[in-house]
């Protein structure tokens, strides 16, 4: 008679935690155990259990706040996230069932989770008295064996390095280090597969600190700087255009959240759309570049109107009905819809505001509607 392998291995779980407890320890299904006061207890039992359980809901024991911690980390792999959940909800029943070891009615020692009705394991995880202590990984269900994240916790909160991987790719997707809780330490992100780094920086006891770097989704080139203190902006900050690399914003002093300086905005061309002063977080001065704007776009209209037919500069900016306007019109139009898009700008500022970033496509978005003759309220 054959055996099924979901039986041999649970009975090889069952086995290793007997050899660590003691083989004199029994074991007990938790279908046939009783829960008080968050104990267990073998029924009818006045004291409570300790040896082998099995068949436990990992709702059970994989409940708490930093637990919670780290699956958040979890939430940006959106297709891990839900593999992993329907690989627990499967068809049958609503948790994985896991085989684990008890001391006077506390979660003690080692847990190993398995998808229902199946012989592929999905969590790892020790526990001492009832917390999260010590290694704990959760498996990609698709691929047996391999891990979808690991860390470890230390009196039930996440504690030193926490690795996330992709679970398309298997290759290392993010890396953080916690300090009992809190996130202290290198945190890097990865484009998960080419591994180029596309975001890493540092935090001290939950706060960001020092230079931060962002990179575009592929991995290059660079699109953010920016420095931290205590968690609040401090220094330069500069922002780059993802395609052309060219700097889209730059705010050359911030201290502790607050602007003191000067925050100068371009469009991804290079043309300067927006020039603004401030004093602890308060604009003081805004500067006209309606003039300036204009005199760059006419340059590079002029040296398009020499080149040779059916060229164009590949630092043209897109223009919408302007591209089609007639020659002597163009510099006219061009003109026009640079001043305009000035205006989307500062209204938009003042809506969301002084802070907020303006993409590229935000201001290609807005050089459309001011090309179809929608401009911004006053």
């Amino acid at each position: 008679m054959r055996i099924p392998y979901r039986i041999l291995s649970t009975t090889c779980v069952v086995m290793a935690l007997l050899a660590l407890t003691g083989c004199s320890h029994p074991v007990l299904d938790y279908r046939n155990a009783e829960v008080s006061d968050g104990l267990i207890y073998a029924g009818g039992a006045n004291e409570p259990f300790s040896g082998t359980v099995t068949h436990v809901p990992d709702s059970f024991m994989m409940n708490g706040e930093g637990h919670a911690k780290f699956m958040n980390e979890m939430g940006g792999a959106k297709y891990a996230t839900a593999r992993f959940v329907q690989a627990i909800l499967g068809r049958d029943s609503s948790t994985s069932l896991c085989t684990i070891s008890v001391r006077k009615g506390y979660v003690d020692g080692l847990a190993a989770c398995y998808r229902p009705q199946s012989d592929t394991q999905i969590i790892e995880a020790h526990f001492v008295v009832g917390q999260l202590s010590g290694k704990f990984v959760y498996y990609n269900p698709d691929k047996p064996g391999e891990k979808l994240a690991e860390g470890s916790f230390e009196e039930g909160q996440p504690d030193g390095t926490q690795k996330i991987y992709s679970a398309s790719t298997g290759e290392l997707r993010e890396k953080m280090h916690w300090s009992h809780g809190l996130y202290d330490g290198d945190y890097v992100t990865y484009n998960e597969t080419n591994g180029k780094v596309v975001l890493k920086g540092a935090f001290v006891q939950g706060k960001r600190e020092g230079t931060w770097m962002e990179y575009a989704t592929t991995g290059e080139p660079l699109i953010a700087k920016e420095g931290y203190r205590h968690g609040l902006l401090q220094g330069v900050q500069e922002v780059f255009d993802a395609d052309t690399g060219k700097r889209t914003r730059l705010v050359d002093q911030w201290v502790d959240g607050k602007i003191s300086g000067s925050r100068k905005t371009w469009d991804k061309n290079g043309v300067l759309i927006d020039d603004e002063t401030y004093a602890d977080g308060t604009l003081v001065q805004h500067k006209d570049v309606s003039t300036k704007a204009s005199n760059e776009v006419d340059s590079r209209a002029g040296d398009q109107a020499g080149a040779p037919a059916g060229s164009a500069s590949p630092a043209s900016p897109k223009q919408g009905a302007a591209e089609t306007a007639p020659v002597g019109d163009q510099h006219e139009a061009s003109t026009t819809l640079d001043a305009c898009v000035g205006v989307w700008a500062r209204v938009h500022r003042k809506a969301v505001g002084d802070d907020a970033m303006i993409s590229a496509d935000q201001l290609d978005e807005w050089r459309q509607w001011c090309a179809q003759g929608k401009h911004a309220p006053n």
